[in-house]
């Protein structure tokens, strides 16, 4: 395994609509000596992954313990597969966490379980351009006026709240928030210092 500045894993997390997997095709396409990979492509609707986890739809403890393994499956199969390479997760760690789940304690899978030392940021982005983004990535936009009040998922009004609640957990566990140039910034000058071997 191989080191840049002492870190091996950077998690990119950041509310729905931030730009994250912009920014990880970006980092992917530019520069060298990183592995990128969008954390919602670990379960996906037609992968047997998923079928497993819908037969349990019932099961809440089994569920969980499933979900769990197949995230941690996936995480350390994906590290394995690019030790000479500075390992890049962009997403958020929830996807296909049992809608059941209310407290973001177990809603979200901890990177920090393979990689203690991971660099972690929250992509930050104004929340008028996290709606543009939002928006812009559906068939039609919904009036902001008529939806000001209304807490309905998808409106502006939701989509702000959860954005609020998303960041507020992240920051709490050790995520800097930081603009998309800032953290390709940090990638630039961390991969251009060179790797050394793990001791």
């Amino acid at each position: 395994m191989r080191r840049w500045g002492g870190v091996q894993v950077v998690h990119i997390a950041g509310a729905p609509g931030s730009g994250k997997t912009t920014l990880g095709r970006d980092i992917a396409r530019t520069m060298a000596n990183v592995a990128v990979k969008d954390t919602d492509e670990f379960i996906q609707r037609d992968m047997p992954e998923a079928n497993r986890l819908r037969a349990l739809a019932d099961d809440l403890a089994g569920y969980d313990s499933e979900w769990r393994a197949i995230w941690r499956r996936s995480v350390t199969q994906f590290i394995a597969a690019n030790r000479n390479k500075l390992v890049i997760f962009v997403g958020l760690t929830d996807h296909f966490a049992s809608h059941r789940r209310v407290d973001d304690e177990s809603r979200y899978y901890d990177l920090t379980l393979h990689c203690p030392e991971a660099k972690r940021f929250y992509l930050d982005v104004p929340m008028p351009v996290l709606l543009d983004q939002y928006y812009g990535r559906l068939s039609h936009v919904p009036a902001t006026s008529r939806f000001a009040n209304e807490n309905t998922p998808g409106t502006p009004r939701a989509i702000v709240a959860d954005a609020l609640n998303i960041r507020e957990y992240h920051v709490a566990h050790g995520y800097a928030p930081a603009s998309g140039a800032e953290i390709r910034a940090y990638l630039v000058e961390l991969t251009a210092r060179g790797a050394a071997a793990c001791v």
